[in-house]
């Protein structure tokens, strides 16, 4: 997996995703919509269901022993 953008919430959702334009080969966005409902973009290699979990159990592990631990921010 690739370098992933700082966790560190500095800026609002329309800034952090066009700071993010050119960097990422694939994406995951999870998020919740102006109505307050939680919604899910994702690019299209990503698209079978498998690479999806994978990225978000990877995520996830890394976060659990401490890769982005905000200690480092």
């Amino acid at each position: 997996m690739g370098d992933v953008v700082d966790l560190t919430p500095t800026k609002g959702a329309d800034a952090a995703l066009k700071s993010s334009l050119g960097h990422f080969k694939d994406v995951l966005i999870l998020g919740y919509d102006t109505d307050g409902y939680m919604d899910v973009l994702a690019s299209t290699g990503l698209a079978p269901k498998a690479e999806l979990l994978m990225l978000v159990e990877n995520f996830k592990h890394s976060l659990m022993n401490g890769v982005y631990d905000d200690d480092d921010a």
